[in-house]
């Protein structure tokens, strides 16, 4: 039994390892993409027709209107008068309920339950 579990930990952190490198590469990979996608965007933006093609591909410059909060005691206003708690993401801060509770404060109406982590740390 002890062998297997030995070599079921060790399969574990191996793919692990090999995952957060991939996840390095996705990461190095998105920053380039970022970085390419606002030169394209810029260059664009000086374009006159705000559009380049190959034959194959066109890619345009669109502008659209994004929602943004100017003013959060009006927003949670409404948003208590109406009722409108859609508006909203409706999840918790954990790192926020955890502060609250390292100081023994209670958040009304949030409870805990456990969770199975595992921890691997180097023998000794």
């Amino acid at each position: 039994m002890a062998t297997a579990l030995i070599t079921t930990a060790l399969n574990w952190r191996k793919l692990r390892i090999a995952r957060l490198e991939l996840a390095k590469q996705v990461t190095e990979m998105e920053a380039r993409e970022k970085a390419l996608k606002a030169l394209l965007i810029e260059s664009l933006k000086k374009s006159t027709n705000k559009s380049c093609s190959d034959g194959k591909r066109l890619f345009q410059l669109v502008t659209k209107d994004e929602p943004t909060v100017e003013d959060w005691g009006k927003t949670y206003a409404h948003i208590q008068k109406t009722g409108d708690f859609d508006l909203l993401h409706k999840r918790l801060n954990g790192a926020a309920v955890k502060e609250r509770w390292d100081l023994k404060q209670k958040v009304p109406g949030v409870g805990s339950i456990p969770v199975d982590t595992l921890s691997d740390t180097a023998a000794k």
